[in-house]
C-alpha cells in the first residue's frame, strides 16, 4: 500500500509505503505510513489525514480522493 501526498501550496510530492489499520473485527479503517520520525495516518471514514512528529500534530485535516 502506498501513500501519495501532494502539497497544494507548491505541488511537491511525497510517496510512502505503509500498512493497513484494522478495527477489532478485522475491517480496514485506515492506513499508516512512516517517514523517519514523521507518521502519516489516513482514516477512511470520514476521510482524514493526520501527520504527527513525536507527540506534536503537524497536520489534522479532511482528506480528498484523487482520480
Amino acid at each position: 500500500m502506498f501513500y501519495l501526498g501532494i502539497r497544494k501550496s507548491d505541488n511537491s510530492v511525497i510517496t510512502l509505503k505503509g500498512k493497513s489499520l484494522l478495527d477489532d473485527q478485522g475491517k480496514v479503517i485506515g492506513s499508516e505510513y512512516n517517514n523517519a520520525d514523521v507518521k502519516y495516518t489516513v482514516q477512511y471514514e470520514p476521510l482524514r489525514l493526520t501527520v504527527n512528529q513525536g507527540n506534536k500534530i503537524l497536520v489534522n485535516q479532511p482528506g480528498e480522493w484523487s482520480k
